[in-house]
């Protein structure tokens, strides 16, 4: 017996769903993931490690939130370009501060792995120009649609309405910063409405007060995040972007970022670290062998820094497996499926006031 016919066989109350049929969806989907985990379940960012201990960006409100200059812009920028490049997806993204052109030579210094100022003061080398067109090849082809002449959080969802109805669907939204659309409650609330009303994962970046920079671990906390106006509660993800560098610019951890997920759903919470090119606003997978150009191999390979730090080694290879074996999980769902209906009296049944 197939699983839409325990479905169809179960008693329908409008508004209900019977645990049984909820029950074959769960395992089905158990199921299935065990036989084809290639990947993560959600919108990928284009961070292998980040990727694997977040399953990927879903569908809500995910806030990027650190200290000024540790480069939340910068990530959540990285994140838009890699939706529309690589995943082709249509990508807005909001902005209040910064302008279309400044947001835009960041997307291509990032892309092309070149010097933003040098986008913006002209001051080219030779070697910048084969990138600059390279990256300008790949962005335009990409659907990436800025807005920036708003002042007020009730307009936003206005125009992601009306960006929607254009491209079709949304992959992904793009708000920077949370504090400058105005009270923070307010904003997250909106963003988080507007996720669900669009089914598409929004990622909003927001600024972290100084307290946390009288303490001798400058990293942020849940606390920070609440002190900042943010409502922890009501958003479905929350990370923390933190360089150790930027209180230390000696040490051993520059070029290195880490982005500590504080919150996320049925997920685990923790550092993940990868490295971090200020000059280009380039993120990218955590390798202490490959530094960056400017910066000296012998100061990272030197020591290790954030000892303390999970490695994800150990995390499940994310390789298709060709043959499995009947599972438990399996298992289960055969015997949801294969149960027996039960019987029913042939009597009508008696109605308690709510149509069936």
């Amino acid at each position: 017996m197939k699983a839409n016919d325990v479905r169809s066989m179960l008693p329908k109350v409008r508004g209900w769903r019977a645990g049984g049929e909820v029950l074959v969806d769960v395992i089905e989907h158990v199921d299935a993931r065990y036989h084809n985990i290639s990947g993560p379940l959600g919108l990928t960012v284009g961070l292998s490690d980040v990727d694997r201990f977040t399953s990927g960006i879903q569908p809500g409100l995910t806030v990027i939130a650190g200290r000024a200059g540790m480069g939340t812009t910068a990530l959540a920028l990285n994140i838009a370009k890699h939706a529309a490049v690589e995943h082709k997806l249509p990508v807005a993204i909001f902005s209040v501060v910064q302008s279309d052109n400044e947001l835009m030579r960041r997307v291509i210094a990032a892309t092309g792995g070149m010097e933003c100022h040098r986008l913006r003061t002209g001051d080219m080398e030779d070697s910048d120009w084969p990138r600059l067109t390279a990256a300008v090849e790949v962005i335009s082809e990409a659907s990436i649609h800025f807005c920036s002449d708003m002042v007020e959080i009730g307009t936003l969802p206005l125009r992601a309405h009306a960006l929607a109805g254009h491209c079709g669907k949304l992959g992904l939204i793009v708000v920077d910063d949370i504090h400058d659309f105005g009270d923070a409650d307010e904003v997250v609330a909106a963003l988080r409405s507007l996720a669900a009303d669009l089914d598409v994962p929004v990622v909003a970046t927001a600024k972290l007060g100084n307290a946390l920079e009288q303490r001798p671990n400058k990293r942020p906390l849940l606390n920070d995040a609440i002190d900042a106006g943010i409502s922890v509660r009501d958003v479905d993800a929350l990370w923390f972007l933190y360089r150790h560098s930027v209180y230390n610019p000696d040490s051993p951890d520059a070029g290195t970022a880490e982005i500590i997920v504080a919150k996320q759903a049925s997920g685990p919470i923790g550092p993940v670290r990868v490295n971090y090119d200020a000059p280009q606003l380039r993120f990218s997978d955590y390798d202490p062998a490959s530094p960056f150009d400017d910066l000296p191999v012998k100061e990272v390979v030197a020591e290790k820094p954030h000892a303390d730090l999970p490695h994800f080694d150990d995390l499940p290879v994310t390789a298709k497996k060709t043959t499995r074996k009947r599972t438990p999980a399996k298992k289960a769902a055969d015997n949801v499926v294969n149960m027996k209906t039960p019987r029913t009296k042939k009597t009508p049944a008696k109605r308690v006031g709510i149509p069936f």
